[in-house]
Formats: structure tokens, sequence, C-alpha cells
């Protein structure tokens, strides 16, 4: 028997839905909202730019662009606790106008923290679960690793 699959998605009315896909079924019979979470911006008053989920499927992390339409200059970090109160986000990244961009989330395969990149090509490391950035391995702070914007993120199982 197969596990049971669980995945996120986000959507224009500022909702994060945690989805369960049971064995059984294919999608149209056998998945089910396990989880919706309270909306993060107002219907047409942001947008998501990034979603990932922790490995371990405890936490979400979102990147929302709060503003008119989805255009605004606020580009916040959210995390959702799933084990504490899922509704709302557990933690908060807000920026103002002109500080961090951020782009794109992804969790470090062991759950202690999450990784963001931002417009000008900067990869931050936040611990978890205070949003603490985390010294990485570079001569800065943080690590430029691209030249302008990084839309996606991603790390490999070993970390």
């Amino acid at each position: 028997m197969q596990k049971r699959a669980t995945f996120l998605t986000s959507g224009w009315d500022g909702t994060v839905r945690q989805w369960t896909l049971t064995p059984e079924g294919a999608i149209q019979r056998g998945i089910e909202v396990t989880r919706e979470c309270e909306p993060a911006f107002p219907a047409k008053g942001g947008t998501f730019l990034g979603l990932a989920m922790s490995t371990d499927g405890r936490r979400a992390g979102a990147i929302v662009n709060r503003g008119p339409n989805g255009m605004g200059s606020r580009r916040n970090l959210l995390v959702w606790d799933f084990k504490a109160d899922a509704r709302k986000p557990a933690l908060e990244f807000a920026t103002s106008p002109g500080d961090i961009d951020f782009c794109a989330v992804t969790f470090i395969p062991d759950d202690t923290g999450v990784a963001t990149a931002d417009r000008e090509g900067t990869i931050r490391v936040w611990d978890l679960p205070g949003l603490k950035e985390r010294p990485v391995r570079s001569p800065q702070p943080h690590a430029l690793l691209a030249k302008g914007m990084v839309w996606g993120l991603a790390l490999s199982p070993d970390g």
C-alpha cells in the first residue's frame, strides 16, 4: 500500500491550502483539502512569489508580495506551523520598501531553517523557529550566487 501524498497550493485569493492525495484514488476522487490557512492577503491584494513545504510536512513557507493587484513593494516571508495553529502564519519577516526583496524560498533539508533568494541574487539562510539570519560559508554574511533576480531555489536532500 502506498503512502498518502501531501502537497500545497497557493492562489489568487491569498490562501495556502494543504492537500492529501489518497493512494486508492485518482485526483478527482482521492484528493481532499486537509488544511486551509487564512488568506495571507485580501483577494486581488497580493501575489505568491514562492511556496515551499518542509521535508517533514510540518511547515509551509511563502514569499508574498502585498499590494494593490499584487504589485506592491513589500515582499514578506511567511512560515506556517501545521502542528500549531495552521490557519495563521507562525512567523513573518516583513520587509520595507528598499529592504530585502524576496523572490524564492525553500526549506533546509533538516527542517531547521529556510533559504531565501532575492532580486539582487543574494541567498540567505534563516534559522527556525525565530527567523534569525544564519551565517553561510562565504566571505560575506550572505552569499551572492547569481547576477540579478533568482526565481527558483532548491536544495539537495543531503543539504
